[in-house]
């Protein structure tokens, strides 16, 4: 508690000569481009171009991010929740085993997690604390059992107060629950500066109060900026130390930590109207201006002048804006399960992607490039999904062609009569001699085709003779 409301006054100090409040409202209708920066949009610019490799791709998403605009790709929703498997709901403990309270955290490296310094701010606070990832919602809305892992601080600890965050490694398998640490990936740390621009929207994703995972995507506007942190207007509670904050492309640009809170006559207030009281009043009732997150950029610059050399933290060193995009292949799921065991989860594998230097066309799908693969899927009691079998779709026997439809049969008329009496064979005189008495239209009735007039319905076994198939 000491250490949270010290962050929450170092927050107070660095606004001081800043009107949050009145910024946030003014900035409640305005677009970046209306807020940013000369250089912030500079940075943001060439960091699309580069993270896109697409000049022209990378200058519709400019022109779109600094308009304001709120709308987005669909597959948004399915990237920011491949990133909340990252994140995690920190359990704090003492060295007796007994609850502390929680807090949030996220891997930005195989086995390496971050969270703040006043959540866990030494080893001996690490020592019983644990990481727990899953305890979220379904997409049926069913409550999932958390998978626990405990930290390591042989391998990797490292605290900075004055930054307020702290990293420290993550055992490999689950001490409750079963699975991999390897399941969740990692959400890389880009040290490169132009993730997001001021006005520009942000998502936190959170574990408040302790609770299960949440998102907050409403009303989370960047406010402004110093070296050190960010201002933004994102919804969060007691518990949500720790989170990460993204930009619309799911760049973590800040670790979340504290907020500026509201004051009235140098007192801090809360959302019921009154002085806050630290002996009965929590951090979830503190009414706040605005959130403040340390900068991403800021955390990389200190690790790499602390650690350059640690083999944990390479991933982090190593990320650049273009390795590091959040992709959302379509075989995210599909790996080899050769060893796969039942009852665990298997972690992903290799991503499958096209060869190089060879890009799927238009031509190639109007001449048939499409191509038909059979999974089979396995579903394990916990929900976890594995793939048991994948290859080609098999060739169906007997396989229809146009070429092969047989030719239809031609129906008999059930009415038509096997003679008519009025037409039984006569001379050829008779049958001149009545065909040049009668007005050329009326000479024949029934096949002739100088007939305009229509012929008869024809009984059934119903023959033409010879004398009137000619006019």
């Amino acid at each position: 508690m000491q250490l949270w409301l010290e962050q929450i006054e170092k927050a107070r100090e660095r606004s001081e000569g800043v009107d949050l409040q009145s910024l946030a409202d003014y900035a409640r209708d305005k677009t970046p481009r209306d807020l940013g920066t000369f250089k912030q949009l500079e940075d943001r610019r060439n960091f699309l171009r580069e993270s896109l490799g697409d000049d022209e791709k990378s200058a519709v998403a400019y022109e779109r991010i600094i308009a304001g605009s709120e709308i987005q790709d669909v597959n948004y929703l399915a990237r920011g929740a491949r990133a909340a498997k990252a994140v995690g709901r920190i359990v704090i403990r003492d060295t007796a085993g007994r609850l502390g309270g929680y807090g949030t955290g996220f891997l930005i490296a195989p086995g390496v997690l971050i969270t703040n310094n006043h959540v866990l701010p030494s080893i001996e606070a690490c020592r019983r604390s644990e990481a727990q990832f899953e305890f979220e919602l379904d997409i049926d809305g069913t409550a999932l059992n958390a998978v626990t892992y405990g930290l390591e601080t042989q391998a990797l600890f490292f605290t900075s107060k004055g930054l307020d965050f702290t990293v420290v490694a993550v055992a490999a398998a689950s001490t409750v629950g079963e699975g991999q640490l390897a399941h969740y990936g990692f959400l890389p740390l880009v040290g490169a500066t132009g993730k997001v621009s001021d006005g520009e929207w942000l998502t936190i994703i959170q574990h408040p109060n302790g609770d299960r995972k949440q998102v907050c995507v409403r009303e989370n506007k960047l406010l402004k900026r110093t070296d050190d942190v960010l201002w933004y207007s994102t919804d969060t509670l007691g518990g949500s130390s720790g989170s990460p904050v993204f930009s619309n492309d799911w760049y973590v640009v800040a670790l979340h930590h504290s907020g500026v809170p509201q004051e009235r006559d140098g007192r801090t207030q809360t959302i019921s109207g009154r002085d806050y009281d630290p002996r009965t009043d929590g951090e979830q009732d503190i009414k706040w201006i605005a959130n403040e997150g340390i900068r991403i950029s800021r955390i990389v610059d200190t690790l790499q002048s602390a650690l350059p050399a640690h083999p944990l933290l390479q991933p982090v060193f190593g990320a650049t804006p273009e390795n590091s995009r959040l992709m959302l292949p379509s075989v995210d799921l599909l790996q080899s399960t050769s060893t796969h065991v039942p009852g665990t989860t298997p972690a992903p594998g290799p991503l499958i992607q096209q060869p190089p230097n060879r890009k799927t066309t238009m031509n190639d799908m109007q001449s048939g490039g499409r191509r038909t693969l059979t999974v089979t899927l396995g579903i394990e009691a916990d929900g976890s999904v594995a793939v048991l079998r994948s290859g080609p779709a098999p060739r169906p026997a007997n396989r229809w062609t146009p070429s092969k439809r047989p030719a239809p049969r031609r129906r008999r008329n059930p009415r038509r009569p096997s003679t008519y009496p009025s037409m039984r064979p006569t001379t050829t005189a008779r049958a001149s001699t009545a065909a040049s008495s009668r007005p050329a239209s009326l000479n024949c009735r029934y096949t002739c085709r100088c007939s305009e007039r229509p012929s008869p319905r024809r009984p059934r076994n119903w023959s033409t003779p010879p004398e009137a198939r000619t006019c």
